[in-house]
């Protein structure tokens, strides 16, 4: 379990990814169940920010996604898939069109304040999941419960985060060609 709350800038850059996100989309004709509520740019806004969450819990840059090819390749790298919800016992959802090929990660929260609670792999949540019954999602998805997630911590993506080896130590007074060779390689 990873908490996070945005920064000031994250905040400023999710508020201009959510609108941009959005124009593109209404732009594209996309179907969206969720601007029929009436709530599209903020469903952006929080999707865009339990993003930038769960790329902080893997110590990776979050980036926007310039197309919807993007989106199905990642939200945040290619084959990491973020699923957000408010709900604090909220499930991970895996739709029928998702790639099982692809790890997903549930964040918890509401901006810009989140949880990042774990990741699964699609084929193994598909094994631990059970049928969905919510409308508004879709007729096809499935659920796979917090407690089957591993922590973020158990994934690839962190673990030369966390075998990294501490930088040597560097003399300040160094020759500047040594120093920044040693600060590049570090």
């Amino acid at each position: 379990m990873f908490e996070y709350t945005l920064t000031l800038v994250e905040q400023e850059l999710c508020e201009q990814a959510a609108a941009d996100r959005h124009a593109r989309s209404v732009d594209l004709r996309l179907p969206n169940k969720i601007e029929s509520l009436g709530r599209s740019l903020e469903h952006e806004r929080q999707s865009i920010a339990a993003e930038i969450a769960a790329a902080r819990a893997f110590g990776l840059p979050w980036t926007e996604k310039q197309t919807v090819q993007d989106d199905r390749l990642g939200d945040i790298v290619p084959g990491l898939q973020v699923r957000h919800t408010a709900h604090k016992r909220g499930s991970l959802i895996l739709r029928a069109q998702d790639n099982l090929d692809h790890d997903f990660v549930l964040v918890i929260g509401t901006y810009p304040e989140f949880v990042v609670k774990g990741w699964i792999n699609g084929h193994d949540g598909l094994k631990l999941s059970r049928e969905g019954k919510q409308q508004h999602i879709g007729p096809s998805f499935r659920t796979v419960a917090q407690q089957h997630l591993r922590p973020v911590s158990e994934h690839e993506l962190c673990q030369p985060v966390l075998k990294r080896r501490p930088a040597a130590a560097v003399s300040l007074f160094a020759p500047a060609p040594l120093l920044i060779r040693r600060l590049a390689a570090a």
